[in-house]
């Protein structure tokens, strides 16, 4: 079938007038703009085919991109909003950006991850009802007066 394709291309499609192409013949126009027509640099290629996406990185590192997690060793990235890049030309070169600065990532290992001890959260401090009105109004009603170290209890 692609022989056939090409056959039909090579001696009939290229050399045929075209409505497109204002009568001309795509092999002509093509003949026609050869010379402005230069290599790309491979490198130039893979930029002009990779896109980026502005993603959060959560506070274990993750991130999802597409309904796929993944994860960064950078645990300074945590909170931080990072651009994400991949390469379409091959879906598993991607990248994350930061401050000028290209971080490694990696699909989460759900299996691995399983595993892993959770990490300790911080322990708020109690919180401490303090009101400094309350403390004086009780004071110059002589309730709960504050006793200084010289004072004797009665």
């Amino acid at each position: 079938m692609n022989a056939r394709l090409l056959a039909f291309l090579d001696q009939h499609y290229h050399h045929g007038a075209h409505a497109g192409l204002i009568g001309k013949a795509p092999a002509a126009v093509w003949r026609e703009g050869a010379p402005a027509f230069r290599p790309l640099d491979p490198d130039a290629f893979r930029e002009a085919f990779t896109t980026r996406k502005k993603r959060r990185i959560r506070r274990d590192s993750t991130f999802n991109v597409d309904g796929t997690a993944y994860e960064v060793a950078q645990g300074f990235l945590a909170g931080k909003k990072v651009t994400v890049a991949q390469a379409l030309i091959d879906s598993r070169d991607a990248w994350v950006e930061h401050e000028g600065k290209r971080f490694e990532l990696r699909p989460v290992d759900v299996k691995g991850n399983g595993h892993a001890l959770p990490k300790a959260r911080p322990v708020p401090p109690p919180s401490i009802p303090f009101d400094p009105a309350t403390v004086r109004l009780n004071e110059a009603l002589s309730k709960n007066r504050v006793r200084t170290s010289k004072e004797t209890p009665r």
